[in-house]
This record gives structure tokens, C-alpha cells and sequence, in this order.
């Protein structure tokens, strides 16, 4: 975790020197979990929607050659609940679950399209880290063939989640300009992961969020 937070510290320092606009912002999102299982027969799950909150440290226009990349780091923390379920007649597997999760995060976007003067659209990936976790559930095994088990996923909630997740973000925003080179920033984020968000459930289970947040930022190196 130290080496991580050290090197997106480097990079913002990094980047900071070439970067052409500088902001924060912060904003509440919906969170939902999905599979890619087409569920039916012994297989089933069933998820319920969450909330979070997010803040960002955000580098716009930094220049690589012809290519303007767009360079976020992130906290966030958010909720969700989950049932997953796999098993038949010899036995069966069920993870019943209530999670929070809180991670830090780099999102870098090579697609960045002005559509207007102001409005602009983006699209890149974003890396997780998790630095904070609690779970509330239980992971029952049952066998006609061998004593079945018992879990309370508290005991060990830190074993429950991935250290690391993957997806793909989209971003549109508009500049409104306040003073001089301030602005606000208005933006709605997509967020699809692509990897899953929890070590061992009976699906592999992702997640997608709509994000709605608003920013200030301000235009240097001009």
C-alpha cells in the first residue's frame, strides 16, 4: 500500500509540472453489482444497490507528444449487498453479504474529445486499491457426503474483497467559467469494472457506477 500511495504522489508531482489545468472535485454516485452468468438451474444471484461518496485530485491537458491525457486520483467508499448461490441436490454453496469498501485510485484517460469550447468528453481506465473494508454476512456449505460449514465473513472480511480492481470510465463535463482561469466543473462519470470485486463468491461478481460530481479547477501554463 506504501509503495502505492508513494507512486501516484510521484506521479501527480510529476505530471503537475507539464499539466494545464489543475482541480478537485468531489460527488456522490450509485453503485450496482452485475455478473456476466446467464443464471438459471443451480446457479443464482441477487444483488442489491449501493451508495458512495468520491473525491479527486484532477490533471487536465498534459501533453505527450501530440496526445492531451487527462490524469485523476481518487478516494472513494461505498455500499452494496450481494446473494450468490451454486449448488443441487449433493450440495449447494450460498454467500449472503453486506459490504463497505473504501479505495484509492489513479484513472488516466488518452481519449479526451472537445465537443464545444467548454464541453468535453473522456474516456480511459482506472486502477483500485483497497484500503478499507467491512462486510456483514455469512458463507454456508452444505453436502450430503461430508459435514457442511459455517462462515461469518466479519471473521475474515479483509480475505472477502480483491486488493486490486480494474474497469473502463467514461467522463462528460462542462467548464463554467468563474473568474479569470477558475472554473467550475460539473461532470458525470461511468464506471464498468472489468475485473471482480470479491475473492471467493459462488458467481464472479463486478460492479458499475454512475457518478455525478462537481469541481473547481484552474488553467495554468497558458
Amino acid at each position: 500500500m506504501k509503495a502505492f500511495l508513494l507512486s501516484c504522489v510521484f506521479s501527480l508531482k510529476l505530471l503537475l509540472a507539464s499539466g494545464q489545468q489543475v482541480g478537485f472535485s468531489g460527488g456522490y454516485f450509485t453503485n450496482q453489482f452485475y455478473n456476466f452468468i446467464e443464471e438459471g438451474g443451480h446457479t443464482s444471484a441477487l444483488y442489491q444497490d449501493g451508495t458512495g461518496y468520491r473525491f479527486n485530485i484532477n490533471l487536465d491537458n498534459i501533453r505527450l507528444d501530440t496526445i492531451a491525457l487527462r490524469v485523476s486520483i481518487h478516494f472513494e467508499k461505498f455500499t452494496g449487498a450481494l446473494m450468490t448461490s451454486d449448488g443441487g441436490q449433493g450440495g449447494s454453496s450460498t454467500t449472503k453479504a453486506e459490504i463497505e469498501k473504501s479505495v484509492l485510485g489513479i484513472s488516466l484517460f488518452p481519449i479526451n474529445i472537445r465537443i464545444f469550447k467548454e464541453l468535453k468528453l473522456s474516456v480511459g481506465g482506472e486502477l483500485s486499491y483497497l484500503v478499507g473494508s467491512e462486510v456483514t454476512g455469512s458463507k454456508k456449505i452444505t453436502s450430503i457426503s461430508a459435514p457442511g460449514s459455517y462462515t461469518n465473513l466479519h471473521d475474515n472480511q479483509t480475505a472477502f474483497f480483491k486488493a486490486f480492481t480494474f474497469g473502463v470510465i467514461g467522463r462528460v463535463a462542462y467548464n463554467v467559467k468563474l473568474y479569470q482561469n477558475y472554473y467550475l466543473v460539473p461532470e458525470y462519470n461511468f464506471y464498468l469494472g472489468l475485473t471482480r470485486e470479491f475473492e471467493d463468491t459462488e458467481i464472479y461478481t463486478y460492479s458499475y457506477r454512475n457518478l455525478f460530481m462537481l469541481g473547481i479547477a484552474k488553467r495554468i501554463n497558458r
